[in-house]
């Protein structure tokens, strides 16, 4: 069994939130993890919160492609903005972020790439 951890950043704007379902799946060069909800004990989603989580799979799923991110409704319809999700893969390797930086509307599913800025590209001399 392999153990990813997730992580998964909501925006900061008013009203960024959501009380809505979050799914994740991992999709990896040999495979993808299952469809899984992400909840925590307590609120999760909560504006400016960075919330973590686990997610398994059977077998390795190789150098991970994608990640698959899906809102769906729970009681009353809200929107959410996702910053980012970052993946830890098993065995501490470096960590993987995957921007995101868009509004889910409505029961909606995204894919989103990993796109790791060179530090040479961010940081100043």
């Amino acid at each position: 069994m392999e153990v990813y951890t997730v992580k998964v950043a909501t925006g900061t704007s008013e009203y960024s939130g959501t009380n809505n379902y979050i799914y994740v799946t991992l999709v990896g060069e040999k495979g993808e993890s299952e469809r899984t909800v992400l909840d925590n004990p307590g609120l999760d989603f909560c504006r400016g919160a960075v919330d973590e989580y686990k997610v398994t799979s059977p077998s390795p799923l190789g150098p991970l492609l994608l990640v698959r991110l899906e809102k769906q409704r729970y009681w009353l319809e809200d929107n959410w903005f996702c910053r980012y999700v970052t993946v830890e893969p098993p065995g501490g390797d470096t960590v993987l972020t995957f921007p995101c930086y868009r509004w889910f509307i409505g029961d909606t599913k995204v894919e989103i790439r990993e796109a790791t800025v060179p530090c040479k590209f961010c940081c100043v001399d």
